[in-house]
């Protein structure tokens, strides 16, 4: 079976939005900010959300995005298909609330994919959201917080 149209220039485009960015932090040129790649994440998000408006099947393109990508920049993590999909998790998750994109930019990507894997209410996942940006949770602080069910804790009426 043959690619669909535009499957081609979906791969291309998406390949070069990526590649401009990691070329950029790896000669240098880009200082590491911790929402720049979160700020990639929304607009790999997004373009992956047109496409797919637009009929273009994600598979083929994720799994040949992935495949260039991974040659030219070996050991670089997050350029599996999977981390390409969670992309397009996130900006789904969020794209309603643009109010949210400043905070979104000061988690680091780590404690998206989890609120992301943990949460399906966007109120719980604003409170998580805040919960990282107020107490500065790593990983594993965030992990914490769901292990003690913070927001179903916090929703519980309070007795005297």
């Amino acid at each position: 079976m043959g690619m669909q149209p535009y499957e081609a220039t979906a791969i291309q485009w998406l390949h070069d939005e990526i590649r401009v960015y990691l070329r950029a932090r790896r000669e240098g040129k880009q200082p590491p900010a911790p929402g720049d790649w979160v700020g990639l994440c929304w607009e790999v998000g997004h373009s992956l959300s047109m496409m797919a408006a637009h009929g273009i099947t994600l598979k083929p393109v994720l799994v040949a995005v992935s495949g260039k990508l991974r040659m030219e920049f070996v050991g670089v993590k997050g350029l599996m298909p999977a981390d390409f999909q969670m992309m397009r998790l996130f900006y789904l998750n969020y794209f309603e609330r643009m109010e949210l994109l400043p905070k979104l930019r000061q988690i680091p990507w780590d404690r998206h994919e989890l609120i992301l894997q943990r949460c399906k209410d966007p109120v719980q996942q604003e409170f998580y959201l805040e919960l990282c940006l107020k107490e500065g949770l790593n990983r594993e602080g965030l992990e914490e917080a769901f292990k003690k069910q913070r927001y179903e804790m916090s929703s519980l009426p309070v007795f005297p």
